[in-house]
């Protein structure tokens, strides 16, 4: 099992925070580090409380779903976060990863330190302390000390809040083309008053889905060119008051020093210079315009806007109230999923009592499990990942993947996941993960997996597990079109009481994309050409023969199948 280390220098300077702070707490920030126990087994559930997303530009297995991560004090000060990850499994040369969890730093943060360690491991087994690569990392951001009572600061309540959503549900669906609307007030006296010229930025998460252009400008401005998004600043409550025409803002990199990567999740702006001062009962309202939404959408969740002096410092860093921002997945076309089979052996056939399949399946959005430090009087709804089987299938059992698997391969017998078949040798790490096995439950044709609590799977990780299923009497042929499985994923996400939002994939077992299931020929006759016998002796007649064989096959063959 590979593994990837991030020690972190000095926890004195900055340490890690659960990666559900924001959810759980609210306003309050900055808040203290969690205090995690030493953990030396690997599991799943601790990379969900470490981590917010995890992302990739692989595009075959995305970011690999770890095996589970451990983490322990090293020292006094130094904290060691490890992802192990499944044998022949791990991070590929030539792509890059991207880890997002949140961070509390103190006021003796030097960004001119080395805040980092990143360590990359061979075998955890047999080779855990030899490494093959590692390097440090410094911050590109310096500590500031935050707002105080006579600085811009927001409301202590209902800072900003996202509005124009369900009432019922505190949910904004938001769609291509609409606007996401925010009301942000000052603080309660003109101490602490916003002013003209300040700055705010807004993150928008999952921080790795979004692509904003860089370009901005105001709704009212003619004179921009495209592409750029567009805001719209104006007064909701207050007489004789003006926001005002934005004319400074930008669509920021995640990453600025390195401009070949997509995410651009970042808004800055300078509030306008005729703006009158915000404070009090006085509301102001920000909508964003003309954002492309990511294609694979999210689960409900909040934002979080930040707002700073004239002079850029003094920040104040608030997550949003009001509705939850959810953008509705289509699991037709952003999610992948495809049942494969081992070339190298259980090769399904037809009078088998039972036969093992593997299903493989990419998604497109992060899915937790659900968060128990939430408190509310509605139970917090489970995350839920279903296959469905096929009609007069019964699923026996689910099995974890042999380590000796490759990716999948275009054999000729179908879609097989047999990396390390006789077809062909793929390399490692093959970008297989597989889930925690303690959420699974079978009932029937349906298995269900539970994620456990605060478990992740983040957005395009590929999951790959087997399928063992026991066919019956109305089981349908493989050319049968009915013949397919069928993906639903249902989560609230980081809602505290929203009832389960969902999308569903249907994937087929027939054609190239399938697997086949070997059944016996039928109606077998071999005819020879001439029906004579040879002659006795070494000076006998030697007849020779063309043999015709005739059969008819239990299924349909489809395209690129074979006898």
């Amino acid at each position: 099992a590979k593994a990837q280390e991030i020690v972190l220098m000095d926890t004195g300077q900055m340490d890690i925070m659960s990666s559900t702070l924001d959810t759980v707490l609210g306003m309050e920030f900055p808040a203290q580090p969690r205090d995690f126990n030493a953990q030396d087994e690997p599991s799943q559930k601790l990379c969900g409380q470490l981590f917010k997303e995890l992302w990739s530009d692989d595009p075959e297995g995305g970011f690999p779903l770890p095996k589970g991560c451990r983490q322990r004090m090293i020292a006094n000060a130094m904290r060691e976060i490890t992802l192990v990850f499944e044998p022949r499994n791990g991070l590929r040369g030539g792509y890059s990863y991207h880890l997002v969890f949140n961070i509390w730093a103190s006021n003796i943060f030097d960004m001119s330190k080395r805040q980092v360690m990143i360590h990359t491991g061979d075998d955890m087994d047999e080779r855990r302390f030899e490494g093959l690569e590692y390097g440090f990392a410094k911050s590109n951001r310096r500590y500031q000390l935050g707002a105080g009572s006579n600085d811009a600061r927001f409301a202590d309540s209902n800072g900003v809040e996202i509005v124009n959503g369900d009432p019922v549900s505190q949910i904004y669906n938001l769609e291509e083309g609409q606007p996401i609307t925010m009301l942000f007030r000052g603080g309660t006296f003109s101490t602490a008053k916003i002013k003209r010229n300040c700055h705010m930025n807004l993150f928008l998460w999952p921080l790795t889905a979004w692509r904003l252009p860089l370009r901005c400008a105001d709704l009212n401005d003619g004179t921009a060119q495209p592409p750029n998004f567009r805001l719209l600043c104006d007064v909701h409550t207050g007489n004789f008051r003006r926001c005002g025409f934005i004319d400074r803002c930008t669509g920021d990199r995640l990453l600025p020093d390195q401009p070949h990567h997509p995410h651009v999740s970042k808004i800055s702006l300078q509030l306008p210079y005729n703006m009158n001062d915000l404070y009090g009962t006085m509301i102001y309202r920000l909508a964003l315009h003309r954002m492309p939404i990511p294609e694979g959408g999210f689960f409900p969740r909040r934002m979080q806007v930040q707002v700073k002096k004239e002079d850029g410092t003094k920040p104040n860093y608030v997550l949003t109230s009001g509705h939850w921002v959810y953008v509705k997945t289509n699991g037709a076309t952003q999610a992948l999923a495809r049942l494969l089979f081992d070339a190298r052996k259980d090769l399904p056939f037809s009078d088998d009592p039972s036969y093992l399949l593997y299903v493989k399946l990419v998604m497109p959005v992060t899915i937790r499990g659900a968060v128990p430090l939430i408190v509310t009087d509605t139970p917090h709804d489970a995350s839920v990942m279903r296959v469905t089987a096929p009609e007069g299938f019964k699923v026996l059992e689910i099995v974890r993947p042999d380590a000796r698997m490759g990716r999948p391969l275009l054999t000729p017998e179908g879609d097989g996941a047999a990396g390390l078949s006789e077809v062909e040798m793929v390399e490692a790490p093959t970008g297989f993960g597989y889930p925690d096995v303690a959420g699974w439950k079978l009932d029937g044709e349906i298995c269900e997996y539970t994620l456990p609590e605060e478990m992740m799977l983040p957005a395009r990780t590929s999951l790959v597990f087997g399928v063992r299923v026991e066919p019956k009497n109305t089981s349908l042929s493989v050319a049968d079109v009915a013949n397919r499985w069928m993906l639903h994923v249902a989560s609230p996400g980081e809602h505290p009481t929203a009832k389960n939002l969902s999308f569903s994939k249907v994937f087929y077992r027939t054609g190239m994309g399938g697997v086949p299931v070997l059944g016996e020929l039928v109606d077998v006759l071999v005819q020879a050409s001439d029906p004579r016998a040879s002659g006795a002796g070494i000076y006998g007649e030697v007849v020779q023969n063309t043999l015709s064989v005739f059969f008819r096959t239990h299924d349909a063959i489809p395209p690129m199948g074979f006898v």
